[in-house]
């Protein structure tokens, strides 16, 4: 997945430690959420901050562009993806922490 710049992401899958990404610029979701994992789903947690000027505020534009990235991350590999916000975002800025809680189905 493509962030934007200056984006600090925490990713907290069960039974692991955090871990943080801090000016990521390409993350693949995929590989750390499923790649040494047996199972064919998987829930975690992930949070976004951007310190941009060009991603001022969180609203509705901004966090689907980003829910469609995560989408488009799983598709490549073929996973079904479910995106719960767990944030408000009324006039919150993108450099506070958005979460959202992510299911991950893959039927390989």
């Amino acid at each position: 997945m493509r962030f934007p710049r200056g984006s600090t992401v925490r990713i907290t899958l069960p039974h692991q430690a955090e871990m943080v990404y801090e000016k990521v610029g390409i993350l693949d979701l995929f590989d750390l959420a499923m790649l040494n994992y047996s199972g064919k789903s998987r829930t975690f947690i992930m949070n976004l901050k951007i310190n941009s000027i060009r991603w001022p505020y969180w609203n509705e534009a901004a966090l689907s562009s980003i829910e469609l990235e995560i989408k488009k991350d799983f598709a490549f590999d073929a996973c079904a993806t479910k995106i719960e916000r767990f944030s408000s975002f009324k006039n919150t800025p993108c450099t506070e922490e958005f979460t959202w809680k992510i299911h991950v189905c893959s039927d390989f």
